[in-house]
This record gives C-alpha cells, structure tokens and sequence, in this order.
C-alpha cells in the first residue's frame, strides 16, 4: 500500500474521531442550563462539566481517537513490509538488521507518542475554554464557534504529524536498508508543482548520495526546516522519497541538484 493510501485512511479516521467529539461536545452543552444564549454559573453547570472535564481524554479514545493511533501505527507496519519487498526486487537483503529493527521500534513508539500529545492538548484546550465560560457566563453561540476552531487546529496538526511521520519512517528505513546493503546512490522523487518546496525542486529527479543530500541541508530554504535530510525530506508534509539505486538504474538520473 503506497504511503499516500496510507494517509488517507488515517486521515478518514481522524476527521470522524473530531467530527464525533465536536458532536458530543455540542450534544453536552444542549444539556447546560442556559439564560438567553448565555451559560449560567449554577452548581448544576459546574458539577456536569467538571465531571465531563476530567474524562474527556480517555472520551475521545472512546469517540474514535484510538483508533487513529492504531491505523497510523497498522500503516506503518504494512510500509514495513513494503520496504522489504522493494528491496527483494533490487536484490537487496530480504530483512532488516537488528539496527534498523530497533529504529523500527523507535519510530512507531514515537509516532504514537506524538498523536497522543495532539490528544492530550486538544483535551486541555477545549476544557479551558469551558472552564472559562462556565464559570464567566460565556455566550453559548461564541464557546461553540471557539471549539470548533479549536479542534479544527488540532486536526490539522495530528495530520500534519501523521504524514510526517509516514513519510519520515518510509526515507529512514529505505535509505538505512539499501546503506547497510552496500547501496551508495538514491534518487530523489515526488512531484514537481506549484507547492514543491525550493530544496525539493532542485533534487527532484537527480541522484546523490547520502553525503550529497545532506551536504544541501542549509541550501534553499532548507535551513527553516528540521533535519537530517534523509528522515524529513524537504521538511513537514514532504510528499518526497529517497529510492535506491543499483546497477544500470544509476545511469537514468543526473548527479547532484539542478
């Protein structure tokens, strides 16, 4: 399964777990005691949303949000297996060394552990914004139009970090396969549009080694984004790929950047 169909599927997950917060958050202020579209600081409101405050991380696993970690973590294990058969096709080693395995192993703990800080703000975020109007008597209409901003964000963060993350565990554990394998030339691949990133441009369709594409790290604008090259690419949402090459494949692609 391509890293792209990988996104999609996680992304589809992610969208239906805020869609199912933001309801019940709707469903939970429904049920308020309001006075002319204002919240009422009554002992009723106080007491339904402290209690709703203090379960609402383990709520949003419930509404859908462990899930996305758990289709985020099943993407990455089938890219796992994708790498291996791409490197059987270039006659490379049929499994990885116990290094890369340990790098697997730092990778997905990592990716889970950054979704779940997303989850952990989102749910901090949103409780203050309803600490502070239950207790100052907040419009109702405006704390609604506030929550949804607010999960829109995080939503956008979690994907921004969901497709980082693919993508960065696809350039790690392909480039560290062929190395280990004695392979010294990648090429560098993806699209070529309106929204490639300088650095990206350059390097689109040419070969270089490790050495080379690090060599550029502080070259086009580059310098903004985190490093090392070989893990992020041209930086966050690279939609780019280092692919190995052997025998006469090196031939097909120009040295070093345009």
């Amino acid at each position: 399964m391509p890293v792209e169909a990988v996104e999609a599927r996680v992304e589809r997950a992610l969208t239906q777990a805020f869609l199912n917060l933001e309801k019940y958050l709707r469903d939970l202020l429904k049920k308020i005691h309001k006075k002319e579209g204002v919240l009422v600081s009554d002992s009723f409101n106080i007491t339904r949303l402290d209690n709703t405050l203090r379960s609402l991380r383990v709520e949003m696993d419930a509404l859908g949000y462990r899930e996305v970690i758990l289709q985020q973590l099943a993407g990455l294990e089938q890219l796992h297996y994708e790498i291996l058969d791409k490197a059987k096709k270039m006659k490379l080693p049929a499994e990885f060394s116990r290094e890369s395995q340990q790098a697997i192993t730092m990778l997905l703990s990592g990716a889970e552990a950054e979704l779940m800080a997303v989850a952990d703000q989102a749910a901090e975020e949103i409780s203050q914004l309803l600490r502070r109007a239950i207790l100052g008597g907040g419009d109702v209409a405006d704390l609604l139009t506030s929550i949804s901003e607010k999960l829109g964000t995080k939503r956008h963060q979690a994907m921004t970090l969901i497709v980082t993350s693919l993508q960065a565990f696809n350039r790690t554990l392909t480039m560290r396969h062929a190395e280990e394998a004695g392979v010294e030339w990648f090429v560098y691949l993806g699209p070529q549009d309106s929204i490639t990133r300088e650095w990206c441009s350059h390097w689109v369709g040419r070969r270089g080694t490790k050495e080379d594409f690090e060599a550029t790290a502080s070259r086009w604008g580059h310098q903004k984004q985190p490093t090392p090259v070989i893990t992020w690419g041209g930086g966050w949402n690279c939609r780019h790929e280092f692919v190995p090459l052997v025998g006469d494949a090196v031939k097909k692609y120009p040295k070093g950047p345009r």
